[in-house]
C-alpha cells in the first residue's frame, strides 16, 4: 500500500527506482497535483500562446580570440538596442560551445538559448547584417562602424563585466543590463540550486527553469516539496516526466508570446490527465 503524503513533505527521486517505484511514486504525487490550483491553471494555458525558445549558432575558427572579443560586443550591442527603455532587466540563458562540421572541415560553434526573443533576434539580425552576401560591401562597412561606434560608447561610459569560459557543454549565464546603474553583466551562474525551493521564485520563472533544468542534467538525484510542484501547472508537467523517466529536454520547454518569464512544459500525458479532471464551469 503506498503511504499518503503530508503536502509540505519532501519527496525524493532517485535513478536507482524501479518500475514499480516509479509507478507508485507518480500514482500519489499526481493525486496531490491535481487540485482547484493545478485545474485552473490548466484552464488558463489552454488560453495563451506558446512558443518554443530561441537559438541562435555563432560558427567560429578561432573559439579564444572570438569567445573573449567579437562575440561578448554583439551580446553587449543587442542587449542595449533591445532594453534601453526596459530599465533593469536580469534574466538566465544558456550558452554551449559545440563542435561542428561541414563541406569545409571541422570547427565549433557558440550556441545561445534564450527565452528572450527579442534579444536573440536582434543578435540574429545584426549578425545576419554583417554576414550577408545579398549586401553590398559598402553595407556591411556602415553596419559594422554603427556596432563599433555602439560598442565603444558603452565600453567608455559604462562598467561592463564580461566572462565567458571555453568549456564545451551548456553552461547557464545569467544577463544582467543596469541601465540607471550603466551597468552590463554575463557570466556563468557561479550556483545552480538543485531543489524547486531553494530558487526565489520557486521555478515559476523561465529564468530559473533554465537554470534549474542545467542542474538537473548534472546529477542523479533529486529532493522536491510537493507544496511547491502543485502551485505551478508547467513544473507540475515536469515533474512527472521525471517520474515516468522521461527524456528533459529544452526543447520541452514552451514560453507566453505575451510574457517570456511564464513557461510551459510539454507533457501530452499529463495534459489527458488534468483534462479529465477539469470541469468547465
Amino acid at each position: 500500500m503506498t503511504r499518503e503524503r503530508s503536502p509540505g513533505e519532501e519527496i525524493a527521486i532517485s535513478s536507482t527506482l524501479n518500475a514499480g517505484n516509479v509507478r507508485a511514486e507518480r500514482d500519489v504525487i499526481i493525486q496531490q497535483i491535481i487540485n482547484n490550483t493545478t485545474i485552473h491553471q490548466y484552464e488558463q494555458n489552454r488560453r495563451k500562446r506558446w512558443r518554443e525558445l530561441e537559438t541562435f549558432s555563432y560558427p567560429t575558427w578561432n573559439l579564444e580570440r572570438d569567445i573573449s572579443t567579437s562575440y561578448p560586443v554583439h551580446l553587449i550591442v543587442a542587449l542595449h538596442r533591445v532594453f534601453a527603455k526596459h530599465g533593469y532587466t536580469t534574466f538566465t540563458s544558456e550558452v554551449a560551445v559545440e563542435d561542428r562540421e561541414n563541406a569545409e572541415g571541422p570547427y565549433q560553434a557558440i550556441e545561445l538559448i534564450s527565452h528572450q526573443i527579442r534579444f536573440v533576434g536582434e543578435l540574429r539580425m545584426l549578425l545576419t547584417s554583417l554576414w550577408s552576401e545579398n549586401r553590398t560591401r559598402e553595407e556591411r562597412q556602415g553596419i559594422q562602424e554603427q556596432e563599433n561606434q555602439e560598442s565603444i560608447a558603452l565600453q567608455k561610459d559604462w562598467q561592463l563585466d564580461l566572462r565567458f569560459v571555453q568549456t564545451k557543454g551548456k553552461l547557464p549565464y545569467e544577463f544582467l543590463y543596469d541601465p540607471d546603474g550603466r551597468r552590463i553583466r554575463i557570466s556563468p551562474h557561479d550556483d545552480a540550486p538543485a531543489t524547486p525551493e531553494e530558487y526565489p521564485d520557486k521555478l515559476q520563472r523561465t529564468s530559473e527553469l533554465l537554470l534549474f533544468l542545467n542542474a538537473l542534467r548534472r546529477q542523479n538525484f533529486l529532493t522536491f516539496d510537493i507544496s511547491t510542484v502543485n502551485h505551478h501547472y508547467g513544473l507540475a508537467k515536469l515533474f512527472l516526466d521525471i517520474l515516468d523517466r522521461e527524456p528533459i529536454s529544452l526543447g520541452k520547454v514552451r514560453i507566453n508570446v505575451e510574457d517570456y518569464e511564464d513557461w510551459d512544459y510539454l507533457n501530452p500525458q499529463a495534459d489527458l490527465e488534468f483534462g479529465r479532471a477539469f470541469k468547465p464551469s
